[in-house]
Order: C-alpha cells, then sequence, then structure tokens
C-alpha cells in the first residue's frame, strides 16, 4: 500500500498565505494526480488530507494539536501495510529555486549519504527530462521522520506552483512507473515475512503478477 500525506493542504481565505505561505495550494491536486497515476498501475493507495492550517498548527512538524490527519497516519504506521509513504508539499515559484519543477526532501538521520531510494527516483527523473533537485530534511519533517523510523522507506515531494496541470500529471506518471520497480521487488522479497500480508497465498498470487515483469 502507498500511503500519501498533505499536511498543508488546508488553505484560508486572506492574504496570510500568499506573504507567509501557510499553506500549499498545489499540494493537494499534486497528490491526487500521483493517486491516480499510482491506481492506474493497480496499487492501492490511501491519501491522508490536511484538516488544520499550517497557521494554526504545523502537521509536519512535532506539534501537539488534536489533528484527524495525524491520528490517521499513526494508524497506518501501526497497520503494517504501507509499503512507500510519499509526503506531499508545494512551492512558490518565481524564486530562485523555480529552475526546477520538483524537489524531493531525503531522510536519512541527517547522515552525509542520502537514501538509495531517494537517489533512484531522482536519478529515474533526471533521465527523462525532469527538472528535480534533492535536498536533504530533518528530523522536523515529522511525517517521514515518522515513517522512517517505522521502518517504511519515504520521500517528501515539493511541486513547484508553477508547474501545469498537464506537467504535474506527467511528473506522477513518471513517479508511479519508478515505484513499479521499486516496491513490487521490495514486497516479493518480504513474501511471508511482512506484517501486512494477509496470507501466503495472497503473497503468492500478487508476486506472480504485479513482481513478475519487475523482477524478471
Amino acid at each position: 500500500m502507498i500511503l500519501l500525506t498533505v499536511p498543508h493542504s488546508k488553505c484560508e481565505a486572506g492574504p496570510e498565505n500568499a506573504e507567509h505561505h501557510t499553506c500549499d495550494p498545489l499540494a493537494s491536486p499534486f497528490a491526487s494526480a500521483l493517486e491516480r497515476a499510482l491506481r492506474a498501475l493497480h496499487f492501492e493507495t490511501v491519501r491522508l488530507e490536511g484538516d488544520v492550517n499550517r497557521r494554526s498548527c504545523d502537521l509536519n512538524r512535532a506539534q501537539d494539536c488534536e489533528s484527524a490527519l495525524k491520528d490517521a497516519f499513526n494508524q497506518q504506521l501501526r497497520a503494517g501495510r504501507t509499503d512507500f509513504h510519499f509526503d506531499v508539499h508545494s512551492y512558490p515559484g518565481g524564486r530562485e529555486q523555480g529552475q526546477y519543477e520538483l524537489y524531493l526532501l531525503d531522510y536519512s538521520t541527517r547522515e552525509s549519504t542520502p537514501l538509495a531510494h531517494n537517489l533512484s527516483l531522482v536519478a529515474f527523473l533526471q533521465a527523462r527530462g525532469a527538472r528535480v533537485a534533492l535536498l536533504a530534511g530533518s528530523a522536523l519533517n515529522a511525517l517521514i521522520a515518522g515513517s522512517s523510523s517505522a521502518g517504511i522507506r519515504s520521500t517528501l515531494l515539493e511541486i513547484n506552483e508553477d508547474v501545469s496541470h498537464e506537467r504535474m500529471g506527467a511528473l506522477s506518471g513518471l513517479i508511479a512507473q519508478w515505484l513499479t520497480k521499486e516496491v513490487a521487488p521490495f514486497r516479493c522479497a518480504h513474501c511471508g515475512t511482512r506484517t501486512g500480508m494477509v496470507s501466503l497465498l495472497e503473497c503468492t498470487a500478487y508476486c506472480s503478477t504485479v513482481c513478475r515483469d519487475s523482477v524478471s
């Protein structure tokens, strides 16, 4: 199962967002495009949207606040069925970083070497013409820190808010394609042992169909 979190999707009317970026206006559309691309390739997905504006409480920080997203996120981690976690954000274009369409933030417990799956995704996207860069994340990024601590591979995605919806769909399709090469062999390698498997029979059926092309 692929988990999508969108902690800063709750926007409120007024000039504050333009001045202080209190929400990520393109994060929810990007998450929707990514979810469609994943489901088209037969991935099971769960998407969790933020229910609190960032001005009141930042759901991507370890703050003590009431939030349906945080409760649902913790439930998903405990269930043990998540194969990969995308934490989806957007950032204003037009500044120095506007040269990129997409940023990935890497959470590698502050080690100097980025995580292998993030390097793989960046290389995959760049080889297909995407303008993407990898930045260092930190423990401040509470959601990817939480999933990483639970042993789940995770990536924080930041889409440029100047990117068109058409291009956003194309990038989502590429990310989904990459995931078929990453998650399917990982799931097959854990057949019979991963807590998210209902039965060995289910796992065998999954591996013989979804994983067949990836591991051949």
